[in-house]
């Protein structure tokens, strides 16, 4: 009786006074169900019968109890995990990595009922989290940046550890984000194979204590499947990129192939590098050893009057620090835009229309043959990557097409140096009067090597001076003043220093280096002037002047190999044509002596008179051969 005795509780309210009642505990192993409570409005309603019967009731209804909640609880399970078996399936079904991520957060979501899911990429080695995809739109469409360590997914990302917080506001490690208010629990699962953290899988809820052992385990073994997922989406990804860089570096490889020149493999790589990798610009410098410095031969992706400025430019040594680099270290550089940007000419400094730099070495057989630099917009590291593997591969092909390239002009040239002076030596060879000869080499000289002028001075060894024998190509009134002057060393620089060199000598700009050949300067206007000494062994027999209308540049390569052959050439002719005038002179003066000889001795007795009682005997050599020294018999 709940009016007289005095009872721990009160009674349920049911609506109706309640005077008695009996309260059975539902216990199974020792576990507390629930409670079965019969209750009445009599007082002393219930005997000791009464009780005993619904103790009896009560452990069979606690039995019952406890069978039904494991079948819930077998029901639950076998639905999540069928729910997990399911999103397993679907997710194995999707081959594009992107979608992949997409598709799995909206099949957790409609799934399992979260308030928010979200899946991120980890690269350890990087200590890089990436944002793959979210349940919200705001969030999927503006992403989210997580920092290594930072925050509840960054800890998870760091340690490779599940981490439940079923209060947010009550962590410290928890990081609100504005486009999920109403997150107060969240539940981070790693996604692992063999130990590597592959990703991290986070739910959130908007209830504290959402979660429980059984949302770990379900997370846990979802995020198994999901990381296996990702792991044979990244090898396909791999493969494919794999096939796609082969295929690139094969169409690459297909068009330098049918490239004779240097010229048209640089124009095939600059056109096909943005078509294969996405880049927007690609600019190829070429490295000069006789100049010292780099020269922008192609470009792509700049507007006309930025790539013909930017091509009309050399660029020396020190002139910018990025070539420098690369070409020195011979490795793949990457910079901000303005590093590069800013040493470029002026049209060029604007860094807004490009991304980051990458400077890549043309290398072949351990040289640098160039550097070929691309920009590169996109934010994906991982895409950024595939793109430098491609460009490496891309610049390898060239550098090797480039060197083979070069070498087979290397040899067309010899040949054509070897034919151009084999034409000079039939020509000459031919000829032993010097003028002949001489005049054969000017006029050849300027066909062969392409130059405007060509002129050749002898040396007189009795004035010490030069004189101008011969030239072909200057104009009418120049060619007069020259030919047949005498030019001393001591008024020409450039013909004093001919004196003493066996080398070519340069002169890139004859009106700024006043003087530099005497009174040639004013006969050859500004062209830029190549003289050779014409010289055999230790002696000097003339010099050659070639003008060239490049002004401000030196001969180099082909053309110089081909003026310097003609110059051994004509030294050598010239040479053998002194000796073989030597030789007449020395001819016609023996001639001279012998006849001089046979004169005088017409001159002398016959023979010696008879005369009884003496002998005559007579021995008679003149002087020097042919001399004024005479006998004879004069009869008295």
């Amino acid at each position: 009786d709940f009016q007289s005795d005095a009872a721990p509780f009160q009674p349920l309210r049911t609506g109706q006074p309640v005077r008695s009642g009996v309260y059975v505990p539902l216990l199974m192993e020792q576990h507390l169900l629930g409670v079965l409570a019969v209750q009445s409005p009599d007082a002393y309603a219930f005997t000791e019968q009464d009780r005993d019967a619904l103790l009896r009731l009560a452990s069979q209804a606690a039995l019952g109890l406890h069978t039904a909640r494991l079948y819930q609880q077998e029901q639950e399970r076998s639905s999540q995990l069928m729910a997990i078996a399911e999103v397993s399936r679907k997710v194995a079904a999707i081959l594009d990595l992107d979608v992949l991520c997409r598709d799995t957060v909206q099949l957790v979501k409609e799934t399992f009922g979260y308030y928010h899911v979200s899946l991120f990429t980890v690269d350890a080695a990087r200590r890089q989290i990436t944002f793959q995809a979210g349940s919200s739109p705001l969030i999927q469409q503006r992403g989210t940046r997580v920092l290594w360590e930072q925050g509840i997914i960054g800890h998870v990302a760091a340690s490779g550890h599940t981490l439940l917080v079923n209060d947010v506001l009550a962590d410290d490690r928890f990081l609100a984000d504005a486009g999920l208010t109403e997150t107060r629990a969240e539940l981070a699962v790693p996604l692992k194979v063999e130990n590597r953290t592959l990703g991290v899988l986070d739910v959130q809820s908007n209830r504290p204590g959402a979660f429980g052992e059984e949302d770990v385990f379900l997370l846990q073994t979802l995020a198994d499947q999901i990381a296996i997922a990702i792991e044979d989406k990244q090898l396909y990804r791999r493969q494919q990129e794999l096939g796609w860089v082969a295929t690139a570096l094969l169409q690459v490889a297909e068009a330098v192939a049918q490239s004779s020149t240097p010229d048209e493999i640089l124009e095939s790589v600059v056109r096909l590098t943005p078509m294969l990798t996405g880049v927007q610009h690609c600019l190829i410098f070429l490295w000069s050893d006789e100049e010292q410095a780099f020269t922008a031969v192609k470009t792509t992706g700049l507007p006309q009057e930025h790539a013909r400025l930017l091509e009309a430019e050399s660029f020396p040594q020190g002139t910018l620090p990025l070539l420098d680099q690369v070409r020195m270290e011979g490795q793949v550089v990457r910079c901000a835009p303005d590093e590069f940007l800013a040493f470029l000419p002026p049209p060029l400094f604007d860094s807004s229309h490009y991304g980051q730099i990458t400077a890549l070495p043309l290398r072949s057989k351990g040289e640098v043959l160039g550097v070929m630099v691309t920009d590169d917009q996109t934010d994906d590291e991982a895409l950024a990557q595939h793109r430098q593997t491609m460009l490496t591969g891309i610049a390898n092909q060239a550098a090797m097409a480039l060197e083979n390239a070069r070498l087979y002009v290397a040899q067309r040239e010899e040949t054509w140096v070897s034919t151009a002076l084999l034409q000079v030596a039939n020509m000459i060879s031919t000829n032993t009067d010097l003028d002949q000869t001489i005049t054969t080499v000017v006029r050849l000289t300027p066909l062969l090597v392409g130059l405007k002028w060509c002129a050749i001075l002898l040396w007189d060894d009795e004035r010490q001076a030069f004189f101008g024998a011969t030239a072909h190509g200057l104009p009418q009134a120049a060619l007069a003043s020259y030919a047949g002057q005498y030019y001393s060393p001591d008024q020409a620089p450039l013909l004093r220093r001919l004196l003493h060199s066996a080398q070519p000598l340069v002169v890139l700009d004859t009106e700024a280096e006043e003087l530099a050949i005497g009174p040639t300067a004013r006969l050859f206007g500004s062209d830029s002037v190549t003289a050779l000494p014409l010289r055999t062994r230790y002696r000097l027999l003339g010099a050659l002047l070639a003008g060239h209308t490049e002004r401000g540049k030196a001969l180099t390569g082909q053309r110089l190999s081909i003026l310097l052959g003609i110059a051994n050439q004509a030294a050598l002719a010239i040479e053998a044509s002194q000796f073989y005038q030597q030789t007449l002179h020395q001819e016609r003066l023996q001639r001279e002596m012998e006849l001089a000889g046979e004169i005088q001795a017409s001159f002398m007795p016959e023979c010696c008179p008879e005369v009884e009682g003496w002998q005559f005997a007579v021995e008679w050599r003149a002087a020097r051969g042919v001399g004024g020294d005479y006998y004879d018999f004069i009869p008295l």
